[in-house]
């Protein structure tokens, strides 16, 4: 039972993790999409699981908690990883813009 809310607790991080990718394109905009669906998908297996089983429902919740988490977090991170590298790339093309051919800590070419 702990588990259970423990899963929930997770998924319910999810919703909350969305709103911060806000305004930020088409990745961010499906990295949001995926964080919320996550959630809803791991409360609508309560549901169901819970309406089909009651409290006789075991191991079957977890799993299918455990399983929409684990995947939310896989494609997420993957989607992460592109999104903040692209970021990256945008800031350090800004740097390069405004300090020219200097260095890391400033020094050469004004």
């Amino acid at each position: 039972m702990l588990e259970e809310l423990g899963y929930l607790l997770i998924s319910l991080s999810f919703v909350f993790l969305a709103p911060v990718f806000a305004g930020g394109g088409r990745l961010a905009w499906t990295i949001r999409w995926v964080f919320v669906a996550g959630f809803v998908l791991t409360t609508g297996f309560l549901v169901v699981i819970s309406a089909v089983y009651g409290l006789e429902r075991m191991d079957r919740f977890e799993i299918a908690a455990i399983s929409i988490d684990w995947l939310v977090l896989v494609v997420n991170g993957i989607l992460l990883s592109v999104l903040f590298r692209r970021r990256l790339k945008q800031s350090r093309g800004a740097y390069t813009r405004d300090y020219g051919d200097r260095d890391e800590r400033g020094e050469g070419a004004p």
